[in-house]
């Protein structure tokens, strides 16, 4: 595969990102109050989730979850450039990184898409309890975040590895603009969507030096 072809897929890999970005932002922001991990304890009390979602329709989920799993096709081809890139000088690295990227993205599409239908439910059925209890059953089943999490970090090591040891001509600045320290960095800005700004930039950077 030519160095232009990876170079393209790591494009749609940040076009991916892009549009993931909106559409987690689209599920967690909201006219009446946002929902994140720092306020989950919050919206099981009461009517606080239904005040929050009030108003919004369920065509919003439903629109994350369709533009969701094609932004996470994107995403896969960008993460599959790298691995191909560095299956080119070390082919234990790019195949361990290839699976990775397979792995997490087939994660990731299902847990966005079950993060959607946990909204269109909650909306569908009249934002009362009876639906609140459905939806938070539904959330908290299947908790897959960890599973996906745990492939994109060992994707990230073995590519830390591949440029500590020189093998794929990476410069050693290069580790800085790895998707966890960008992310790290960005934490205290408490972004929606940080996950995905980390990844487009670290995806421009290995653009620039593949």
């Amino acid at each position: 595969m030519s160095i232009v072809v990876l170079k393209i897929m790591l494009i749609l890999g940040i076009i991916g990102h892009a549009i993931n970005m909106y559409c987690d932002r689209i599920l967690s922001i909201f006219p009446n109050g946002t929902i994140n991990f720092g306020n989950i304890k919050e919206i099981r009390e009461g009517n606080v989730l239904a005040e929050t979602m009030e108003g919004v329709s369920e065509k919003v989920p439903m629109r994350s979850a369709v533009l969701g799993a094609f932004a996470l096709v994107l995403e896969f081809m960008g993460y599959s450039s790298l691995a191909y890139y560095v299956y080119g000088y070390a082919k234990v690295n790019g195949s361990i990184m290839l699976a990775m990227t397979a792995f997490f993205c087939i994660i990731a599409a299902a847990y966005h898409v079950k993060t959607a239908l946990v909204e269109y439910v909650f909306i569908k059925l009249g934002k009362d309890e009876k639906a609140k209890g459905l939806a938070l059953d539904l959330m908290g089943d299947a908790p897959i975040l960890r599973g996906c999490m745990l492939g994109l970090i060992v994707y990230i090591v073995t590519f830390i590895v591949s440029i500590v040891t020189g093998v794929i001509g990476f410069p050693m600045w290069a580790i800085m603009f790895t998707i966890i320290p960008v992310f790290i960095l960005m934490i205290p800005f408490r972004i929606i969507g940080t996950i995905h700004i980390a990844s487009m930039v670290s995806m421009f950077v290995w653009l620039i030096l593949m």
